[in-house]
């Protein structure tokens, strides 16, 4: 947990210099970095601060060689997210950067190798989507399914849909999934859309601040950690520490009054600051 941190200090150094004295079962660290999500971000200050060593070779040579590799594929998601940011700007389109590809872009930006990215989110509202269809047609994806990946559903049955389009370039499939709703709360969607509109501003901040508390709470497994706290993937809550850590400089609570079914998602965002308050505490998050 200590070396999941994409920053450490100077007592996290020391914490963990201390505990790299004594026999480390690197196997058993590696398999649970896959559970939590943060292989790549180990790797990448097992390397920057020479502990790299430590590992046994045979595990080394394959945690490295993923390593380098997903950083190929995150510049190449990023290279493509550009183009269609441009292209959407271009074309009028309002289509915002959800959670990895945003973080990317922000809080990982000098670091690429350490997040892994699925695909390229896009937010936007539903009339745009004919408009990215043909774009998307145009740089050769393939539209993949509608609607979550249940490709049952009646799409009159619910608000919006998803859309997931995919390319194979160089090994690799760049994958963009533009979403037009949450389906639990179209309200919710429409809020958040409408403030993510104006960026570099506390608005657009507090926005995707929310997205990533709900990609946070679609996390959780059910399980638990110490006193009972739920269990979410490890890397979301860095995610989300390190995004309030530099974009939120003032408290921005009050703006939930104006979400819809506000009580609910305030109860729910309080639960994911009670792990993030103890991980903190635990001197876990630097």
């Amino acid at each position: 947990m200590l070396l999941s941190n994409p920053i450490l200090d100077k007592i996290t150094l020391k914490r963990i210099e201390h505990i790299l004295k004594h026999p480390i079962d690197w196997c058993k660290v590696f398999h649970i970095s896959l559970r939590e999500r943060t292989t790549f971000i180990i790797c990448k200050n097992l390397l920057h601060y020479h502990y790299f060593w430590l590992v046994p070779d045979y595990l080394g040579v394959v945690w490295n060689t993923a390593y380098v590799g997903n950083i190929k594929k995150n510049k190449q998601l990023l290279y493509y997210y550009n183009i269609l940011q441009k292209t959407f700007s271009r074309k009028g389109i309002a289509a915002f950067p959800g959670n990895g590809v945003m973080l990317l872009c922000s809080v990982y930006q000098d670091m690429l190798g350490v997040r892994l990215l699925h695909d390229i989110d896009f937010f936007t509202e539903k009339n745009y989507l004919p408009i990215i269809d043909e774009i998307l047609f145009g740089l050769d994806f393939k539209k993949i399914y509608f609607n979550d990946k249940d490709l049952l559903i009646n799409t009159s049955e619910i608000y919006g849909y998803d859309v997931l389009y995919s390319k194979y370039v160089n090994f690799t499939y760049i994958n963009c999934d533009f979403c037009s709703c949450i389906k639990e709360n179209p309200g919710l969607y429409t809020f958040l859309i409408d403030y993510m509109k104006n960026q570099n501003t506390i608005d657009y901040y507090f926005a995707q601040l929310v997205m990533l508390y709900l990609s946070v709470l679609k996390s959780w497994d059910g399980d638990y950690y110490f006193q009972n706290i739920k269990h979410y993937t490890y890397s979301k809550l860095i995610d989300l520490h390190l995004y309030k850590k530099i974009y939120i400089t003032s408290d921005v609570k009050y703006l939930l009054n104006k979400i819809p079914n506000v009580a609910s998602l305030i109860e729910k965002i309080q639960d994911v600051e009670e792990c993030l308050n103890f991980f903190k505490k635990e001197g876990y998050l630097t």
